[in-house]
């Protein structure tokens, strides 16, 4: 199993946790006694991903993803593949969630900001308020992350949300975020791959490398006569 460190500058504020997260899933999946190796994204480049049985990229640059596909295409495993990263570029996504109806997501709009000027207030009912979010990666800054009134909620229901989100479009390891609103229903508004899990990260890395090697092994079953 290879893993791809994530690129620092697609890690901000999050350099360590993002590292970290990948070090300790590879150290368990020795642990299940699976062959590992890390690198640094950059060395992703020159690498031959077809020469592993799995390969586990947290990168996120747009031409790196584009050479690990095409690898992807030609059968190679990858968890997450990059087609999945791409993705959670937020236009997708909102594609992507779109037609799943079971999904509960926010009324959203897509508007480019270039222009300058005045813009019409959205469609939607917005008197409450809104989240304004960046089209294409997400990216964490000091800031991305505020307190909020907690609510109570149902965990299995946000789970199934959580699950539901993640299939839309093609994620195996993810996290996201999620609105619990005062009348009950739990919106999804993020999903992304590979977060850093830095307040689980024990208790993550066990089950993520539980899951890793049993794509391997589903991958190496499908490879026997």
């Amino acid at each position: 199993c290879l893993g791809i460190f994530r690129e620092p500058q697609n890690s901000p504020n999050r350099e360590s946790d993002d590292a970290l997260i990948l070090r300790t899933v590879m150290e368990q999946l020795s642990l299940l006694q699976v062959d590992t190796a890390l690198i640094e994204a950059e060395a992703a480049d020159l690498a031959d991903p077809s020469a592993w049985d799995l390969v586990v990229p947290m990168c996120e640059a747009y031409p790196r993803l584009m050479r690990l596909k095409s690898y992807a295409d030609s059968g190679s495993l990858m968890v997450n593949p990059p087609e999945a990263v791409l993705s959670c570029y937020r236009t997708r996504m909102l594609e992507a969630f779109a037609r799943e109806p079971k999904l509960l997501s926010p009324e959203t709009e897509v508007r480019p900001i270039a222009a300058a000027g005045p813009m019409a207030p959205p469609a939607f009912d917005a008197r409450l308020g809104l989240w304004i979010k960046r089209g294409d990666v997400h990216n964490t800054c000091s800031h991305d992350v505020v307190y909020a009134r907690r609510l109570p909620f149902e965990a299995d229901h946000l789970a199934l949300q959580a699950e539901l989100a993640a299939r839309c479009v093609g994620l195996e390891i993810f996290g996201g975020d999620a609105i619990v609103s005062s009348e009950g229903p739990l919106y999804v508004i993020d999903i992304n791959s590979w977060p850093s899990f830095a307040r689980v990260r024990a208790e993550a890395s066990v089950q993520i490398a539980r899951r890793l090697r049993a794509r391997l092994r589903e991958a190496a079953a499908g490879r026997m006569p």
